[in-house]
């Protein structure tokens, strides 16, 4: 280099001496900025003589960066050819751009969140719409249960009575001479399937109206509950044992978990073998098992309460996978009204349990529950 003005020296941070006739103009330049002035500028200068703002980085004496702006033109004078730039220090270009680079950014963010606004928001406006839909649909099923338990209540009981009313007075106005007809048979049967009726008409009534029951929550033994359930079901010589009993209690409304035993107890006794006497066992333990089963895609996971029914009795041999929790699903006509195990699964839903059917090969059935340890 042949000149440069103070100023330049000065911003360089070099004496006179130290640059003219010393050093290049590459020289002084940064690594990336010589890279680009020799590989790009330099052969541009030549060719067009003039190469217009560019922006390379000087390094000063004390290794300061140093950005600038320079227009660079190669003139001839004298016969011979010189380079001359003019320069304008960009100090703050750096900061400008990592300033821009930053606002493109927290704008692309802001852009992605945006999506992800109006994508959150339209999925909770469709949930909305299926929530509407569920809240009709369960008002609507409501109010079809309120009218089927008036006609439940009234309109089939008063015939069903009136019936039985009637058979049994012609029952006593039928002569002697014909008790032991086919006359006097038929109206016993006409008797005993209007009280069939009236009993299952009362079970569905019931069980319509757990609906409504609001459960009253307590730390209930099993044992005491297994022992009352015994009673109600008018089989003081039922057997029951225990075997793995890893909990001894659970967190129910003492009424309905009798309830739940009575019903599985009378299952039991009514579907027995003939040849054994009813003997059922009971086991328990802790598990850690998701609370939706409905739900796809979510997850809580919570202790539960494993409780194990097992019996000695006829058992579902021939078990098809259908839903023996049904309302009026029986699996031998010869037993019962069908509404024992509804019973079961209702209460059990109640506490926000579920129980399923486990079929034994060598006879006997296994009911599995699961009640929540906490309420959910």
């Amino acid at each position: 280099m042949t000149y440069v003005n103070e100023l330049m020296l000065g911003a360089l941070g070099y004496n006179d001496d130290e640059i003219i006739n010393t050093l290049r103009f590459e020289d002084v330049l940064t690594g990336g900025s010589r890279i680009l002035y020799k590989t790009h500028f330099s052969p541009k200068l030549i060719i067009d003589k003039d190469v217009a703002e560019i922006f390379l980085s000087f390094h000063s004496k004390s290794g300061v960066e140093l950005p600038v702006l320079i227009n660079l033109s190669l003139i001839k004078e004298n016969g011979s050819e010189y380079v001359v730039g003019a320069a304008m220090r960009m100090s703050k270009r750096n900061n400008f751009e990592k300033g821009l680079l930053e606002a493109k950014r927290a704008a692309e963010t802001a852009l992605q969140e945006n999506a992800l606004l109006i994508r959150t928001k339209a999925e909770l406006e469709h949930s909305r719409t299926v929530t509407e839909k569920q809240l009709r649909n369960l008002t609507r099923i409501h109010s079809e249960q309120i009218e089927f338990n008036k006609i439940l209540a009234h309109d089939l009981q008063e015939p069903l009575r009136k019936i039985q009313i009637f058979a049994s007075r012609l029952l006593d106005f039928l002569p002697l001479s014909v008790s032991g007809g086919k006359e006097h048979e038929y109206l016993k049967k006409v008797l005993q399937i209007s009280e069939r009726s009236h009993g299952l008409i009362k079970r569905l009534q019931i069980y319509h109206a757990l609906n409504y029951k609001t459960l009253n929550y307590e730390t209930c033994d099993f044992e005491k509950l297994i022992a009352e359930a015994i009673v109600k079901t008018g089989h003081i010589s039922f057997k029951a044992t225990y075997g793995e009993m890893e909990v001894h209690d659970v967190n129910g409304d003492s009424t309905y978990l009798i309830l739940l035993f009575t019903e599985l107890l009378k299952n039991s006794f009514e579907y027995r073998s003939p040849n054994l006497a009813p003997v059922v066992t009971i086991s328990t333990s802790r598990v850690v098992e998701n609370y939706y089963q409905s739900l796809k895609g979510a997850y809580r996971y919570m202790e539960f309460v494993r409780i194990t029914y097992r019996d000695n009795s006829l058992g579902f041999k021939n078990y098809d996978g259908t839903d023996v929790f049904r309302p009026l699903q029986k699996s031998d006509s010869k037993f019962g009204k069908g509404m024992g195990l509804a019973f079961c699964k209702k209460i059990i839903e109640l506490h926000k349990g579920r129980v399923s059917l486990v079929p034994m090969n060598d006879g006997g059935a296994e009911f599995v529950i699961h009640i929540p340890v906490e309420q959910p």
